[in-house]
């Protein structure tokens, strides 16, 4: 079956089991491109790009010249893909003395709407997936679900064993100029790093990907993620990406494409009304499949009780990692806070992390009175 219905009759596609399985044997890991951060108001490849070409168009170099013509605007906007349009922009602000505006211009067509947040907050939904999580995106929103000790964003991060329930941003993140990936020479050092190569290939090879978020303009960063130091032959069809169609006419357009590189087709279908938000009710509906079928909440309580039993200050970040943001986590913890025989090494820990302040972490007030 290839769609099922919610409760609003909106078509939504049927979660494969392999999913499932690879969740329960710690070998899932979604792949979030810039589609998911677009349901929350940021822009896309494509947006971003011409609105840093048109920008261009408005800056003067030391010469009074504009730093882009008009014709110029037109040739880049209607016949560049975005990737060379960001390079070319980065290379005449940088050469300009207007390397700043670069920057600023990113982290503006990165700012989110506040009302789509609250209303459509995706990255909630996703971090309910319980898997590793890779991203090309610079954005920090989805950072906000997990503690910053969990976030991955320097190439000598990327190990070849990655860590599980993390946040692996491997194009860099906006906070930090030298990490970002977004102009050719930048994706030529990246993609010819052994050790990032590594931690693809590995990636690639011994997991199962779930791309979120991929579209068309996308396509070639596939092809670098997925040809890149990849033998051909140990390529498996063992991958996913959740693909907008309009029709089923598009279905085996996009599997003769993404076939090749061993990712399956799981379509959800767009049209007028639901066009900006399909996506979003298409992972909240598979977030809660996901954690009525899998092992997974059953596993982290046990390991959420072994952590408290055991205090040791090296588990300290991954228990801190299951609560946050996350109620049947926190609800675990106050339980198990309150059985356990020595629950006092956990009252400095707390402290140290300044959960007692109100304003900070107000849950563990429970917490205190757990203890008592």
């Amino acid at each position: 079956m290839l769609f099922n219905q919610d409760n609003n009759s909106s078509q939504i596609p049927h979660l494969p089991d392999e999913i499932i399985t690879a969740l329960d044997r710690k070998k899932l890991v979604v792949f979030l491109g810039a589609g998911v951060s677009r349901i929350i108001g940021c822009q896309g490849w494509a947006e971003q790009s011409k609105h840093m070409v048109n920008k261009c168009h408005t800056i003067v170099d030391n010469n009074n010249n504009k730093l882009l013509n008009e014709n110029q605007v037109e040739l880049l906007n209607e016949h560049f893909d975005p990737k060379k349009r960001i390079t070319i922009c980065s290379h005449l602000l940088k050469n300009a003395g207007y390397d700043d505006s670069f920057i600023s211009l990113m982290k503006k067509s990165l700012k989110a709407d506040e009302d789509k947040i609250k209303d459509y907050d995706i990255y909630k939904e996703l971090v309910k997936l319980r898997a590793l999580f890779i991203t090309t995106n610079f954005d920090e929103y989805f950072d906000k679900k997990f503690i910053s000790e969990r976030i991955a964003y320097l190439p000598e991060e990327f190990v070849k064993k990655p860590d599980w329930n993390k946040l692996y941003k491997i194009h860099g993140t906006i906070s930090n100029k030298k990490s970002l990936v977004c102009t050719v020479p930048q994706y030529l050092k990246q993609y010819n790093n052994p050790d990032y190569i590594s931690f693809l290939n590995h990636i690639i090879k011994y997991y199962t990907i779930l791309f979120i978020g991929y579209g068309l303009e996308e396509f070639e960063l596939l092809d670098f993620i997925f040809t890149k130091g990849v033998d051909p032959e140990s390529i498996q069809s063992k991958h996913y990406i959740l693909q907008r169609i309009r029709s089923h006419d598009e279905i085996d357009l996009h599997k003769a494409y993404y076939n090749q590189f061993g990712i399956n087709v799981t379509p959800y279908v767009v049209n007028d009304n639901n066009n900006d938000y399909q996506l979003y009710h298409v992972v909240q509906n598979w977030a809660t499949e996901i954690n009525q079928k899998s092992g997974y909440m059953s596993e982290s309580f046990t390991r959420i009780k072994e952590i408290v039993d055991g205090f040791d200050n090296s588990n300290i970040n991954e228990l801190f990692q299951y609560v946050r943001d996350d109620e049947s986590h926190k609800n675990h913890l106050y339980k198990i806070l309150k059985e356990t025989n020595n629950p006092l090494p956990w009252l400095n820990v707390f402290y140290e992390q300044r959960c007692f302040s109100p304003d900070k972490n107000p849950f563990t007030h429970t917490i205190a009175y757990a203890i008592r």
